[in-house]
């Protein structure tokens, strides 16, 4: 969950001692307005809380919708969306007076894929690559790359995360 820091107030009744949000207490909230890019999928646990929950839910349909979402809350469109720290970074010039929350039972990191048009060729590429990463130690120049786009209060909750990673 993404809000405006001048905002914690709205939302510190939905935190947890752990301080993740309880989205469900969240989304019942009818005057707290949530914008979200229409077709994108959150994962199945958010997928279901939006799905339940629709009245102050605002969507929107652009191809940019990470950047459309992010500017709309900076225009105070809508009080919060969802969205990865690491794109609220990248697309949000206005980062910095942000604010994300993790959101309760959601806390698992999810694994980055990369794709291309499929061939044997590519799926060979893509298996070449997978063991060259995997064998020659590369996986912390990714996670220092990763950072990079991270709040730096995110940072130490990010690493405990990996370190928690089962290998493949």
């Amino acid at each position: 969950v993404v809000t405006h820091k001048k905002d914690l107030a709205d939302f510190t009744p939905y935190l947890t001692a752990e301080g993740a949000l309880r989205l469900d207490a969240l989304l019942a909230d009818q005057n707290l307005r949530l914008g979200v890019a229409s077709g994108r999928s959150y994962g199945p646990t958010i997928d279901a809380q939006l799905q339940t929950k629709t009245s102050n839910l605002q969507q929107v349909y652009q191809a940019e919708s990470t950047s459309t979402l992010l500017k709309m809350l900076d225009h105070q469109r809508f009080d919060y969306t969802l969205s990865y720290p690491s794109e609220v970074v990248y697309y949000s010039p206005n980062h910095t007076d942000l604010q994300f929350y993790p959101i309760e039972g959601n806390n698992q990191l999810l694994p980055g894929r990369l794709s291309c048009s499929r061939d044997p060729a590519t799926d060979q590429v893509f298996a070449d690559l997978t063991k060259l990463l995997r064998n020659n130690g590369h996986s912390k120049v990714f996670r220092d790359s990763y950072e990079r786009w991270l709040p730096d209060y995110l940072i130490d909750t990010y690493r405990k995360m990996v370190a928690e990673l089962k290998p493949e």
